[in-house]
């Protein structure tokens, strides 16, 4: 791996200091896992780390044929699996060189974007997220929503990836695999001709997190304490119960940035109304992502919620601590 020396706002932060020690390495099994996917060698690929500056678009990296470049900001705040998106990236890399950049340019978004998801790994926890969003949002078909081509871009984004398991559900694992080796010759598979199998994919996948709504809503109907609250403040614990569950799938996908910000904006804004829900959520994504400790250490305090009670209280401190050094 050849990398470029990284001169930004960053470089003399510890976090960028420990991240930097570990990137070539984490490139190199991302390309090794990449390449045993694929059945193929990969050439050795560039990395390079650059401030994101006026860049407002989102995006977490991007890639050529030859390098990979990742934004300082998200990479030092811990917003995302950094493993995950390096073997993204690197099947982007991949793809690139085996069509050449017109082609590849030329290739649809819901192929380039999709098999890099399924190869990497995302596709998965990225559907699940989309699901209970349409669910904890009061969509009346919420498999139908995943699926509508006028959804907002990031569902349409998210659900590229679902393409290619609807693939897999209708064929095997090898012969996806077999599909996205084809894609590397520029031949694409019709996906309307799996059009069941990825409605019945969006079915299932809504089906737990519905069940799950629909059951924390019977409860609440039936709770004496849910008579008791006015109706501004039963919809302060609607949005905190929102707000955690979608906090939680972000987190599995690895979004962790993402989490950390639904939380703050939901869970934390009403800590009366959820301090039971704030303390466990925090707590869970704290352990998940060292980078956050402090972060989150910094938000319980602010929020009040006392986490003395909880067993890994002392692990939360010793994390933040240890960021801190």
């Amino acid at each position: 791996m050849t990398a470029h020396a990284y001169d930004g706002a960053y470089t003399k932060d510890a976090r960028w200091l420990d991240i930097q020690k570990r990137l070539p390495e984490r490139l190199d099994r991302a390309r090794e896992s990449v390449g045993r996917y694929l059945r193929r060698s990969i050439e050795a690929i560039t990395l390079r780390v650059v401030d994101a500056g006026a860049d407002r678009s989102g995006a977490f990296a991007y890639s050529d044929g030859e390098t990979i470049t990742l934004y300082s900001e998200h990479l030092v705040l811990g917003r995302y699996d950094v493993d995950a998106l390096l073997r993204h990236e690197v099947f982007h890399v991949v793809h690139r060189r085996a069509l050449g950049a017109h082609k590849f340019a030329k290739t649809p978004r819901w192929a380039r974007e999709g098999a890099a998801m399924y190869v990497a790994g995302q596709a998965p926890a990225r559907l699940a997220v989309l699901a209970v969003h349409a669910v904890r949002t009061g969509r009346e078909d919420p498999a139908g929503w995943l699926l509508n081509p006028n959804a907002p871009a990031f569902v349409q984004y998210f659900r590229y990836g679902a393409e290619f398991l609807a693939l897999e559900r209708a064929t095997s694992k090898p012969r996806a695999r077999d599909a996205i080796v084809a894609m590397l010759a520029g031949v694409l598979f019709d996906p309307t001709v799996h059009a069941a199998e990825l409605k019945a994919l969006t079915a299932d996948v809504v089906r737990a997190p519905k069940k799950q709504w629909d059951n924390i809503r019977a409860a609440d109907s039936a709770s004496e304490r849910r008579k008791r609250m006015t109706g501004i403040v039963q919809k302060k614990l609607d949005r905190a119960n929102v707000s955690l569950d979608l906090a939680r799938m972000l987190a599995r996908a690895g979004e962790y940035g993402r989490a950390l910000a639904v939380l703050r904006a939901g869970v934390l804004a009403h800590p009366r109304t959820s301090t039971q829900f704030g303390g466990a959520a925090l707590l869970e994504l704290t352990v998940l992502r060292e980078h956050d400790a402090a972060a989150f250490t910094k938000a319980l305090a602010h929020a009040r919620i006392d986490l003395k009670p909880y067993p890994i209280y002392e692990d939360v401190l010793a994390l933040a601590e240890k960021r801190a050094e």
